[in-house]
Order: structure tokens, then sequence, then C-alpha cells
């Protein structure tokens, strides 16, 4: 250590000092990776978790470093960093921007002094200069400072909804709606239900086997089609699964719910002919 750093009393209890986050130390930062060790970007993020890779895609995380100071009695400013740690959850495209920030105990450099730093020493009685023990600012870290609100400031955010038709107002029964989407942007739009079906429904509401799908589709303000499905399910371990895409006319509707017996009921009720027409 060198001499320009506070000395400090070993009978120094730095519990009793108030510490607060430096938000104006560019020690507060954060850097967005995938599991791989790949930085993230917008690119990436269909590449790195796929469709056809739900539930089983790469995670992400956030690391980073903070550092929190305190004043002393006498009104010298003393400061340490740590490093924390934000992991997404992998289930799901939305569940990724879930971050809760943690303090990060597996950090190798916290404990060998690497990008650990500190503006001050612990000293005895003869002036020696005393291990510090990571530990008790661990402890410090844990119990004692609030730092999480000032780091999820700083943690990315996740994208807006896609919003379709922008500027179309809908005449006054139609509605705001927001469907949700896993691996990408949920999309939003003014518009109202054209039809719907439900596989529960149609086993007279029936969720003993704990899994069920349900079939939506919704016109906007503008004219197009929007389908939905949704994978319900009870089961522990399993979340639901959402799928919604834009349709330009009945055949691209087709195509998205497909040939099956409930998409056909669907058809039915929307007054879309889902037949092949032979001489």
């Amino acid at each position: 250590m060198t001499s320009h750093l506070i000395t400090l009393p070993d009978t120094t209890d730095l519990t009793d000092l108030e510490w607060t986050v430096d938000e104006a130390c560019e020690e507060l930062r954060g850097e967005f990776f995938w599991d791989d060790g790949d930085a993230y970007n917008d690119d990436n993020v269909g590449e790195l978790f796929p469709n056809d890779d739900f539930g089983h895609g790469e995670g992400c995380y956030v690391t980073g470093w903070a550092r929190v100071k305190a004043t002393l009695p006498d009104g010298r400013e003393v400061f340490f960093d740590f490093p924390w740690r934000a992991d997404g959850d992998a289930s799901s495209y939305m569940g990724m921007w879930d971050l809760d920030p943690v303090f990060d105990e597996d950090n190798d450099e916290w404990y060998d002094g690497g990008a650990f730093d500190r503006n001050f020493v612990l000293i005895d009685e003869d002036g020696d200069e005393l291990e510090l023990c990571h530990g008790a600012l661990a402890d410090l870290v844990k119990t004692q400072i609030d730092w999480e609100t000032a780091v999820r400031d700083i943690l990315p955010r996740p994208p807006k909804p896609e919003d379709i038709d922008t500027g179309e107002e809908g005449d006054a029964t139609m509605e705001r709606i927001t469907l949700k989407r896993d691996n990408d942007r949920d999309l939003t739009f003014t518009g109202d239900l054209v039809a719907e079906a439900s596989s529960a429904r149609a086993m007279r509401g029936d969720k003993s086997t704990g899994r069920w799908t349900e079939l939506q589709l919704y016109r906007t303000a503008g004219g197009k089609m929007v389908g939905a499905t949704i994978g319900r399910t009870q089961w522990q371990g399993e979340v639901d699964r959402f799928a919604a895409a834009v349709c330009d006319d009945d055949a691209a509707v087709i195509e998205f719910f497909g040939h099956g017996w409930l998409a056909k009921d669907l058809y039915s009720e929307a007054g879309i002919d889902d037949v092949e027409e032979v001489d």
C-alpha cells in the first residue's frame, strides 16, 4: 500500500460508518453477457436465444463493480469497490431482463485483490498495516448498504413492444392490446378479437392433463390480422408459452395456425375457409 492511503486504527468499526453508493464514480458500471461469454447486443438475440430452444437457450447475466463511500468523523472520505452480478432467467425471452443484482461472492478478483480498490488501510498500535478481511467488507455490502437500487438503474431493460399500425386509432369499440411473444418483442396494437378457440373449452373445460392450447385471432385498426397461440401449463417447472404474428391475409393466418382441429375451430368462428378445391 502506498503512503497516500488513509490509515485507520484497528479499533475502527466499519459498521458504524454510514456507507452510500458513489453514483458519480465510474466504478458503478456493468457489462451484459450471454452464458457463453459473448457480449449481448440487439443483433445476436435471435442467434443466441433461438425460438426452437425455448427453455433451453442461452441465459444472460450482467457483471459489474460498484463503489461505496463513507465520511469519517474528521471529515475525510473513505471508499472501497466490490463486485456484483445479476443473472437473467433463461426460461423465457422476457425473463432475460428479470435481473436481480447480488454481491458476487464467487468473483476471484475480489479475494485476490486484482480489481478490488480502496483508499484506506487498518494499522495496529505499532503502526503496522493489517490485512483487511474481505469477508468483513462482504458482510457490510450484503447487510448494511443499499447499493442494489443504484445498480438496477443501470441494468438493461427489456425492449419495448413492437407497435403495429402506429397512428391508427380505430373505431370506438377497439381497444389497446398487447400480446406476449417468447424470444421476441411483444406485439401491441389497437384492435379487437375476431375469434378464439381453446382445447380445454373443446373438452368442456377439462384441464386434467395439466396442459392445453389457446388460439386467438385479432384484427387491427389498420386492417391487419394478428394471430396468437398460448400453450398453457399447470405442471411444476414449466411455464406458459406465447407466440404471435402479424398476418396480411387469410393464407398467412392459416400458415401461422396450421390445419389442426383446434385451428379449424378458430377458422370456422372467423369465417376463414381452410379447404383445398379439386376440379
